[in-house]
This record gives C-alpha cells, structure tokens and sequence, in this order.
C-alpha cells in the first residue's frame, strides 16, 4: 500500500493517477488507500510542513473521484482470478459500453441530463473500441450542448470523449466524416472553453474546428468556428481584434454571396462598434435580407439591437417598437429561432428601465405572455412580474417592487426558470437590496435575515453544477451582508454574539477566501475571524492591518491596528467596475495597446511623465479614507480585492501630494486568511544568503540576454552566495534540484496563469535545448507540461524559500476573467510554501527595473536584522528623490514590483 500511494502521489495530472490506480497489481480499497495518505498528511502537519500536508490532502480528493476506476480494477482482478481470460473481459465489456453510450445521448435530447450523469460514470468502466469512437463522442456531445444550455459548462467539458488536445484515433484521420465530426465536436469544446474562462484553448478549438471544416469544404461550420473565433477576442478584452476578425469574416461573406452569413458578421460588428456605426450595420441586415427575399433569425437580432440603441439613447418608445417587430419576424420561423426571439423580449423585459415600461404596455407581449402559457411555460409571465418589480423599484416605489419580487419568489414554477436556483437567489439578493434601503428596522432585519439563509445556502452547495454564477451569488450576498452591517444599523437580530462589527469583518473575510465553493483544484482554507486575527497580531505595534471589499456601487474598507486594539470600517461610493476600468487604463498606459487602432506603444522609460496618471490619482482619496487610522504607521499590510489586486498602492497620492510610500511601506498580504497562514521563516538570514539565479527568454524575445544576465545584480563581496543558470539550461528538473539548497530564488522568465487552477499556474523554463513559448496554450498539454515550473512541483519538492523575486513580465497581475479568485503567479507560490514574493505589476522597463533589484540586493546583506519590507521601502523612496535619475520618480519605474507575503527579516 506505501508503494502505491508513492506512485498516487507522484502523478501529475488526473490521466496519470487513474492510470496509477486502474494499473496496480497490489489489492487495495478506496478506505485503506485514504487511510495510508491521510497518515502521511498527519505526519506532514506534525513535521510543521503544512504545504506539503495540503498536497497530499488535495491528492486524496482526487482519489476519491476516481472511485468508478477503483471499483472498475477491482472487479477486473476478482475476473481474472476466478480463471476468467482478458479478452473476454473486453469483448463483453465493449458491446455494453456501446449501449450505455447510446442511452446517454437519448437522455441527453430529453434534457434528462443527471441520469445520463449517472450512466457516463458506468460507461467509463468499461471499455471503448477505437471502432465505435465517433458514435461514443456524439453521444457526449449531445450530452455537453444540453449541460451547457443548463448553465453546466464545466461538467459538460468533463463529459467530452472528443478534445482537440487528444484528437481522433488514427484509423478515423483524413475521412470525411471524421473531419465533419472534429468541425462540431471542436466547436463546443471552444464554447465550454470559454464558459469557464479559457479562452485561449477556446480559440485553439475553434483553430482546429475551422481547418477540418475547411478539410472537406463545409463552409456554414467553417463560418461558424471563425465567427466563434472573433467572438472569443471581444469576451476576452481584444476588442480591435475581434472587429477585424468580423471584418474579414463580413467580406468573404459579401464575396461569396451568402446574406445569411452577411448577416451574421453585421451584427457582431454592430455589437462593438460606436452606436451610429452600429445603427447602420443592423440597418443593412434588413436591407440585405429584403434585398434576397429571405427571412432569417439575423433579422430579429438586428431589430433587438436597434431597440438597444434606442433604449440607450432614451427613445424607449421607438425601442420597444423595435423589439416587438424582432419577435414578429420570428413568428414564421422555425422553434429555434422563435424560442430565441422570446427569449430575447423577456430579458429585455427584465431591465426594469423605460424600455421595460414601453414593453408593459405593448399589446403584443401580454398576448406572448398568454402564448407562452398556453404552451405550459410560465416563465415569460415570470420575466413579466420580474421586470415590473424592478420597474417600480426604479422608480423608487420600494414597497411595490417589494411586493412584486415576493410574488416572484413564491411562484412554484420559477425554480424551473433558466439556471434555476441560481435565478431565484439573484431575485432573493434584489429584494434584499430594495428592504436594506428602508428606514424600517423590520425591512433591515427581513434583509439580513433573507441573505444570511442564502448565504447558509450557498456555504452548503454541494459542487454547485454552475460554478461561475454560484461564486458569483457568493460574492453578492456577502456584500450585501457587510454593507449592510458596516452601515451604522443598529437593534438588528445577529446570529451569534459576535459584535455587528466584527460580523462584518468575519463576512467579508468569507467573501474574499471562500470563492473556492464546491472547488477541486487546490487546498480547502477556513477563512480568518477577526479574534484570531487580533490574536495573530498582538505586539505588533509597527503596523497596521487594511483590507478592501469592493462591492458593485460601494467600497468596504477594515482597517486595524493592534497598537491601538481598534477595528474600524469606512464606506466609499467607489465601485468595482471604476476601479476596473482604471486598472485597465493604467496597464495599457505602462504597456501599450498593440491591438487599438492606431496602435499604442509601450510607455517610454525615459519620459513617462508624457502620460497623464491623473485617472489613477484620482482614487487615492477614497481607497485612503483610512489614514486617519494609521498615523504613526510604519507598515501597512494591505489584502487588496479584486480588482485592485494589480494597482500599485504605494503610488496613490496623500493629501499633502506626495506618494503614499514616502509616508509608509506596503505590503500585500491577500487577506487576513493568507496572513495568518504565512510561510515561518525556511532559516534565520545571515548577512549573507544562498542564491538561485535563473534567467530564460522565450523563443519569440528579439533579445534573449536581457532576461539572461541577472546573477551580476548579486556583488559576492557582499556575501552572496549564487547558483546561476542562463538560457536553455533552465530547466524544470535542474531548477528543482537547485532550489533546496537556496534562501532566495531570482527567476527572470515569463509566467503562464491558468484560469481554472492556479495551481497549475507557473513559470516558463527551457526543455530538451528548446526556449519556452511566451503562448503555451497553443502547446499540446504533455509538451507544455515539460516547460512549466508549478507552485506544486515546489511544494512536493519540499522547498523552503524565503524570498522569491520574479523579473518576469506582469508576473504579478491577476487573471480576473477566472471564477477562481487569487490566480497571480505570485499569488501561487505563496500557496506552494514560499514565504514572500516580489513581482511586477506590469512589464517593467529593463534599466529601472535592474536599477531597484540591484540595489534591493545591495540592502539585504547590508541590514540583515531589518525586515524585507524596510529594504524595499528604502529602495523606493531613494528612486523617488534620486536626482541623478529623475524619470525613476515616476510610478512607472518605482512602484513596478511589489511585495507579497511575509514582512518578517530575512
């Protein structure tokens, strides 16, 4: 059992472990493989190695989904010991497999999803013929786009046979069926690619489903994979890119001929274009389709988006007259198309604006409301009630849209309403909005009272279906929860004898550590309460404890400080989408925008003052209503929210006009959670520390040895004590063999985030004499697997790092597009063990950038009895008044690299 739970342990992905567990010939249990790593994990904690007690803990997580393999290798040992013979096992098992796979696309066409769930997990103990491939895969297909439709993309992405990582099996290659068959089944995976937040593999699918279309001339599924191509570069932010994309998609359409497809690219266009731009392309879909005598759902589109520049420029009558003619275009059509224009007037019934009050008047959506009915489906009637109360809530009638909210809620049928329990919170959160408005105590409790039960609610999801739309519900309740708390109420019934403060404190905590509900990618964290964190903190009378909450429309600001023994809380109108957009303006001002048209280029290192930061300045007063708080302060240890995690705090400006580092140094903690699960101290610093310096460019730098040359930051007269490795001689396996012999770990590299796990976020390394890509997603993903360097191999090496200072391109910033929280890079390694990191906020300019580490490294030996944040600190504020080099006091240079993690000595 030790050997196998060696084997269980050193697998890297889930392929492998089933293969490990599918494999062994020694009898096991799933209880008595459990047992054998949960003693391992024991003995971990009690050796003080918590990171590496948290791997194992998540690999018996694993283990225990694999149960069907267990079962599966199980019954495949008792065959063959009762005399049983291998190849009857397959025969017998392959006939059955195919059976099971046809019942689950049957299930699936009835949208009776979960018991096809419950078959795919049979189906997959047994084994499938190379033969019998396709029909397999199109029958999960099936099952994937029905999942999908239920708002389950990432179980339907678990479900797929078919991937365009694993491709077909050989004997299929080159037919014209299977080449039809990689068109669909790649275009899907694009989609649920991009349902959790992928979009780079989305975009190799639809790569892959275009070319085979392209193959054996399929030209609507090759339209369609591009046009989801171009669409993948708008959701992800490359919004010039995707408008030429459509561009070159509306041309090859008017050449050929074809106004269906005309159609279509005039209407993504329209999307990202200014209004005007956008009114003439919806205009010229109808003309095009009049033109041809055709009808078609792109002219309903069409209609609905004019009605949505009416709306937006308050012509809502001329709206609604827009959107009624979209749906009566559909009224010929085929099931598809009408079922999408219904769909179409009742979310634009649910805005709750004019638009929604010219709709209520319209004959025609009372008759739709009655169809619908009429056909056994209520809810149109339940967007009819819905966006009537967000009607009157709007027009400040809070007791009717009350009213009209309960009335949804208790209607029987709205659970069955699109993602259903995910719809009915999201009406519960609205109601609780309008009642945390009221004057009324009673209102304010009925308010707390509804979300504290859907917070109960959601705390206790079991691996929601939705992950994505239940984090988000997460997020909103609590901070309705702590708005509502931190505002001054008084006389409210709490659940506990926790002071309404401190409630708030614990609620916005969960908030920012439990994103991770139903999660299977990494280590369960119980988030902190204020009392350990006051505990955590006494005596630490240098510092101050700040963290942020950013809610829609408002902002939450904690701060404590122990020599004062006083939590206080301060609200700001500033909401996340402003700061988001200020986080956005200030990356493409330090690294240029090659996708705007004209294109920007990357600031000028030695003239940054050229571009204005006064949109960033202008948040310093509201994110630092807490000096009051701080006075006397030395340190500030900040756990920022999204999306303040990539600004740099330090550069806000105080009343006076200077930077908020003259006054104080700033360290970035995460939250509360991550600060008391900070990394003790690998060894003591001496005045001298043992160094790995690595440094690899990727094959596409123009200059390899910029990224190359960075042992001589380190004098070795002052002590230090380096290991160098430069170029194609960074590798993963040289690197890990490296590090358990170091304090500080220097990686000059470019990282690669993953959106679904951060922990298989990482750096990139050489492999085999080959430089890494800086696109590994392109990458098969054994061959990319090869050039990472991930936070679990270092927590499985079992390396204790002090420091880790990333010289990588916006190694740092955090991938907000992922459902997962905290997924910076820097973010990772603290996860890993690694006590502190220091990364870039953005792709730094080489000259400064080497200017502060060298000197970092000069402080360091220098002051080994001062901790690492007052040698940071010191670093900044000579660049700040350095008259030597006057463009290093602008943020640009100074404020590039922050600090994360631990704040203790060295």
């Amino acid at each position: 059992m030790s050997e196998l739970a060696d084997r269980v342990l050193a697998a890297l992905s889930i392929e492998e472990l089933a293969h490990v567990l599918e494999t062994a010939t020694e009898e096991y249990t799933l209880g008595s493989l459990v047992a054998e790593m949960e003693q391992r994990a024991r003995r971990f904690e009690e050796s003080v190695r918590p990171a590496e007690a948290a791997q194992v803990r998540f690999t018996i997580a694993r283990v225990r989904e694999q149960r069907s393999v267990i079962d599966r290798a199980d019954a495949r040992r008792r065959h063959l010991a009762a005399g049983g013979t291998a190849r009857q096992l397959v025969a017998d098992d392959a006939g059955a497999r195919m059976t099971i796979e046809a019942e689950i696309g049957d299930l699936a066409y009835r949208d009776e999803v979960d018991h096809a769930l419950k078959l795919v997990r049979q189906a997959e103990r047994l084994p499938l013929p190379d033969s019998e491939f396709l029909n397999a895969a199109a029958a999960r297909h099936v099952l994937a786009d029905a999942l999908r439709g239920l708002g389950r993309s990432r179980e339907a992405l678990g479900v797929l046979l078919y991937t365009s990582a694993k491709g077909i099996p050989s004997q299929y290659r080159n037919s014209t069926p299977a080449e039809h068959a990689v068109a669909r089944f790649s275009n899907m995976e694009g989609l649920l690619q991009e349902d959790v937040g992928s979009y780079q593999l989305g975009r190799i699918c639809y790569e892959t489903a275009a070319a085979a279309a392209a193959r054996i001339g399929d030209d609507r599924l090759e339209f369609m994979a591009l046009t989801n191509l171009a669409a993948s570069y708008w959701k992800s932010g490359r919004h010039q890119t995707a408008l030429r994309a459509f561009r070159q998609l509306l041309q090859r359409a008017e050449t050929a001929g074809n106004p269906s497809q005309t159609g279509a690219a005039l209407n993504n266009i329209a999307l990202l274009s200014d209004p005007e731009t956008g009114r003439t392309c919806y205009e010229r879909v109808l003309q095009t389709f009049a033109r041809y005598k055709i009808t078609g759902a792109s002219q309903s589109i069409a209609c609905f988006g004019l009605g949505d520049i009416a709306a937006a420029e308050g012509r809502f009558e001329e709206a609604a007259a827009a959107c009624v003619n979209g749906y009566r275009l559909s009224e010929d059509g085929d099931a598809g198309w009408r079922r999408k224009a219904t769909q179409y007037l009742a979310d634009r019934l649910e805005r709750g604006d004019g638009l929604t009050d010219a709709l209520l008047r319209n004959p025609l959506v009372f008759l739709v409301m009655m169809e619908t009915l009429e056909r056994g489906d209520p809810q149109f009637m339940n967007s009819f009630v819905l966006g009537e109360a967000r009607l009157k809530a709007a027009q400040g009638d809070d007791e009717a849209a009350a009213g009209g909210l309960r009335a949804v809620l208790a209607r029987p049928d709205f659970r069955a309403r699109g993602a259903g329990r995910g719809d009915e919170r999201r009406v519960a959160s609205d109601l609780a909005e309008i009642l945390a408005r009221s004057p009324a105590l009673a209102d304010r409790q009925e308010a707390f009272d509804l979300l504290w039960r859907l917070r109960g609610e959601l705390l206790s999801a079991p691996d929601p279906a939705d992950r994505g739309a239940t984090v988000q519900s997460f997020r909103r309740v609590h901070e309705q929860l702590v708005l509502l708390l931190a505002d001054n109420v008084s006389g409210l019934r709490l659940p506990d004898a926790r002071p309404a403060l401190h409630l708030a404190f614990d609620l916005h905590e969960e908030a920012k550590t439990l994103p991770a509900i139903g999660k299977k990618a990494g280590p369960a964290t119980e988030p902190a309460t204020f009392r350990q964190l006051r505990e955590h903190l006494r005596g630490r009378t240098e510092l101050a404890f700040v963290s942020y909450l950013c809610a829609r429309e408002r902002m939450v600001v904690f701060t404590y400080v122990p020599a004062k023994h006083e939590l206080s809380v301060h609200l700001t109108p500033l909401g996340a989408k402003v700061i988001a957009d200020v986080e956005s303006r200030l990356r493409r001002t330090f690294n240029g925008d090659p996708d705007r048209f004209p294109p920007l280029a990357p600031l000028h290192p030695r003239r940054p003052e050229r571009r204005t930061l006064a949109f960033f300045d202008e948040l310093s007063e509201p994110l630092l209503s807490f000096l009051g708080d701080v006075s006397g302060q030395d340190l500030l240890c900040i756990a920022p929210d999204e999306p303040l995690l990539s600004l740099p705090l330090p550069a806000l400006r105080l009343p006076d006009g200077e930077h908020l580092a003259v006054r104080h140094a700033v360290v970035n903690v995460l939250s509360a959670t991550m600060l008391l699960k900070s990394q003790p101290l690998a060894e003591p610093r001496m005045a001298a520390s043992r160094v790995l310096c690595a440094g690899v460019a990727a094959r596409e730098d123009p200059d390899p040895t910029s990224m190359e040359r960075d042992a001589r930051l380190f004098n070795p007269a002052a002590g230090w004590d380096v290991t160098e490795f430069a170029g194609t001689d960074v590798t993963r396996d040289r690197v890990l063999a490296a590090l358990p012999a170091a304090q500080i770990a220097h990686l000059t590299c470019h990282g690669h985030l993953d959106s679904r796990q951060h922990l298989d976020s990482g750096l990139l390394l050489a492999h085999a004499g080959a430089r890494p890509s800086r696109n590994p997603s392109a990458l098969p993903v054994d061959v990319r697997r090869e050039h990472l360097l991930m936070p679990t191999d270092i927590a499985a090496a079992s390396v204790r790092l002090n420091l880790v200072t990333l010289r990588a391109c916006s190694a740092g910033t955090q991938d907000r597009k992922s459902d997962e929280g905290v997924t910076g890079l820097a973010q990772s390694l603290l996860f890993s063990g690694v006590s502190a990191v220091v990364a870039p906020l953005w792709d730094v300019a080489e000259e400064s950038s080497r200017h502060m580490l060298a000197a970092l490294y000069r402080e360091l030996p220098a002051t080994p009895s001062e901790p690492l944040w007052q040698a940071i600190w010191k670093v900044q504020r000579r660049m700040i008044q350095n008259p030597d080099r006057p463009w290093h006091a602008h943020p640009y240079h100074w404020a590039a690299f922050a600090l994360f993690g631990n704040w203790s000595p060295l």
